[in-house]
């Protein structure tokens, strides 16, 4: 009795080949692919290279389930800034609460990682269209947790606002921004937008956890095969 490879399933499925085409270009009877999935023969590395290969993912994915990402902030790219004149381009950036769509990460990554997803209106037109379908990395723990996760001491990060209407931004208006944090006296901060040079001071947060990494070829990186999005 061999261990149930885990993800094998889903990338045959992924694949959109059938389980009998599977079977016939490994030159195995479509039995023994039946046993290897429900893992009552065990599956050699040499096999899990042969699927892997005809699969079209690694070996690694035949046996073990990749993480999910949920994308947690759709960041829209639009031209309604009009304070911000370099560019002219602003942003809106809003939060799911109940996120339904997500990536699979590689199963390098660690867990609690959550995806920020650029997408671009349909009329904008901008200097910053290149910024379609960009994903910045976060950890989502601090949202739902609602706290200011440590590492944003200086450092990029989202934020969510208190009190919004308070704090008047220049590409960023919305409750949610992406601002560089400094920490002030009596749990209050000052944010700073280190491309229009705005800085709003003695703001209140609800939550910020820092930009990780930011990912202009998602393709590269992430299985997009769990999500619908363009």
């Amino acid at each position: 009795m061999g261990v149930k490879p885990a993800n094998f399933e889903r990338v045959i499925k992924k694949s959109g080949l059938s389980k009998k085409e599977i079977a016939a270009r490994k030159k195995v009877k479509p039995e023994t692919l039946s046993r290897h999935l429900s893992g009552s023969i065990r599956m050699t590395l040499d096999d899990a290279h042969e699927y892997a290969d005809i699969l079209g993912c690694t070996p690694l994915e035949v046996f073990f389930q990749l993480e999910e990402a949920p994308i947690i902030i759709r960041n829209y790219i639009q031209g309604s800034a009009e304070k911000e004149q370099a560019f002219k381009t602003g942003f809106e950036r809003v939060l799911d609460d109940n996120p339904a769509e997500s990536l699979y990460l590689p199963t390098h990554f660690g867990v609690d990682l959550a995806l920020c997803v650029y997408t671009a209106r349909d009329d904008y037109d901008g200097p910053m269209q290149s910024m379609d379908r960009t994903i910045d990395v976060i950890y989502q723990s601090p949202i739902l947790e609602k706290r200011v996760h440590p590492w944003c001491n200086q450092k990029l990060s989202y934020v969510s606002l208190k009190h919004p209407e308070k704090h008047e931004g220049v590409r960023d208006n919305g409750k949610i921004r992406l601002m560089q944090v400094f920490p002030q006296p009596n749990n209050k901060y000052t944010l700073h937008n280190i491309i229009t040079g705005a800085t709003n001071e003695g703001v209140e947060l609800e939550w910020a956890t820092p930009a990780l990494t930011q990912v202009h070829c998602p393709e590269a990186f992430f299985t997009l095969d769990s999500a619908q999005w363009s």
